[in-house]
C-alpha cells in the first residue's frame, strides 16, 4: 500500500482565527513507498518534481488537529508516515517559503494577520 501526499505550495501561512494555508498551488502525488518514505524523498519531490526553491520549511497537519507541525528530519517524516498508514488518508504537505533557516526552534509557521498590509509576518 503506497502514501497519497497532497502538497500546497506557492503560497503563505495567514491567521484570521486560526492559521491556514492561502494562494497555493496543489499537487497531488500517490503511491510513494511507505519503505523509502524519509524527509529526503520529500524535498526531493519538492526542489525536484514541483521546482520549489530554497529557503522552505515543510509543515503538516493532521486532520484531527488544527495545529501545523514542522518536517525537519526523517523522524518527523516517520511521525507522518505513521499517520497516514494508520489512518489509510492522504497528507497533506504545506510549504513555507523564504525562510530564515538559521533557527532550529520553530513551532509555528511565520504567517500574515489578515486585514494587516501584506508581508507582514510575525
Amino acid at each position: 500500500m503506497g502514501i497519497a501526499v497532497k502538497f500546497y505550495y506557492r503560497g503563505s501561512f495567514i491567521r484570521d482565527w486560526v492559521i491556514c494555508y492561502n494562494g497555493r498551488e496543489e499537487t497531488l502525488i500517490e503511491a510513494l513507498d511507505p519503505d523509502k518514505w524519509c524527509y529526503f524523498e520529500l524535498t526531493g519531490i519538492l526542489e525536484t518534481d514541483l521546482l520549489v526553491k530554497k529557503p522552505y520549511r515543510l509543515w503538516w497537519m493532521s486532520d484531527e488537529e488544527v495545529c501545523f507541525r514542522v518536517i525537519k528530519d526523517d523522524a518527523a517524516a516517520e511521525v507522518v508516515k505513521d499517520y497516514a498508514l494508520k489512518n489509510n488518508s492522504a497528507v497533506n504537505l504545506f510549504v513555507e517559503h523564504n525562510v530564515d533557516e538559521s533557527s532550529d526552534l520553530v513551532d509555528i509557521p511565520n504567517y500574515d494577520i489578515v486585514g494587516e498590509e501584506l508581508g507582514q509576518s510575525y
